[in-house]
């Protein structure tokens, strides 16, 4: 597993530097939690049969605490999960550099790598199609509303291949613009194919195209998934592993640079994902 280890060394862990904060204009500064500061213990408490996967995306929240504690903090998402108050966005927390739990309920704002200030719920809705009213028990995992639902499935189907071509492009340590648009042909690609076209046909606008955007720009791809995500590659049927490799080799190629480690990742990327049992 040469290749998925010359990978691995190129992104991101816990422990890895994030970028800095940006510069927020619309609110006023607020302090970085001090590392020898205890985090709220009620964050802890997380129910594991409610929980939705969510991409990788980079950003920073205000976040009051219990205590009535206000600290700004950079953290990469992970998963959204169900605890006793509510939900709770589980994140790396760059600062404290572990796993943390957030309580939806006390994230003041979300603010992206440009330095947009975005309300809570919106952020959810807007940039995740996930609406935090409509996951409620019984079914928290269940997106109910069809606008959403659309959106959110399509994500999951492009989830695994848009990790790993970010991953690729950013192995230099830069994210081109060229580079994410060849990742955003890859995604009209996919859209446009069958059987992806006639499942989200009603779904597929300027507006969605525009979010899936954005999180290509946003995503900053963690180390621990990154064999998930090429085992669920390496499921591809044999054309749409085709439509992989082919986008795996213009992204790397985007840039203009070439090295022999990425050539040699798109060119022996099938038999990376042949080292990944079939799906029973």
């Amino acid at each position: 597993m040469a290749l998925l280890s010359w990978l691995n060394q190129r992104t991101p862990d816990i422990y890895t530097p994030a970028p800095p904060p940006p510069r927020v204009t619309q609110r006023p500064s607020i302090p970085e939690p001090q590392a020898a500061a205890p985090d709220d213990p009620e964050m802890e408490a997380i129910d594991e049969s409610g929980e939705l996967a969510l991409e990788p995306i980079y950003g920073m929240i205000d976040y009051c605490d219990s205590r009535g504690q206000e600290t700004r903090r950079r953290i990469t998402l992970q998963k959204l999960k169900t605890g006793r108050n509510g939900h709770l966005l589980q994140a790396i927390c760059h600062e404290r550099k572990a796993l943390r739990s957030f309580r939806c309920d006390r994230i003041e704002c979300f603010i992206t790598d440009d330095g947009e200030v975005i309300e809570t719920a919106e952020f959810f809705r807007e940039h995740l199609f996930i609406e935090l009213g409509e996951l409620a028990a019984p079914n928290r995992n269940a997106v109910r509303k069809p606008e959403v639902m659309a959106p959110r499935a399509i994500r999951d189907e492009l989830n695994a291949a848009l990790f790993v071509l970010v991953a690729a492009a950013k192995t230099d340590g830069e994210f081109h613009p060229e580079e994410i648009d060849a990742i955003c042909i890859y995604i009209e690609d996919e859209l446009n194919s069958e059987p992806m076209f006639s499942r989200f046909r009603d779904a597929i606008t300027i507006e969605l195209l525009d979010g899936l955007t954005d999180m290509v720009r946003r995503i900053r791809p963690q180390r621990r998934t990154l064999a998930e995500h090429i085992a669920t590659i390496s499921r591809f049927d044999e054309v749409r592993l085709a439509r992989f490799r082919k986008a795996l080799e213009k992204v790397v190629m985007a840039d203009g640079k070439f090295v022999a480690p990425e050539l040699s990742f798109v060119f022996d990327f099938e038999e990376l994902c042949a080292g990944y049992p079939a799906a029973e």
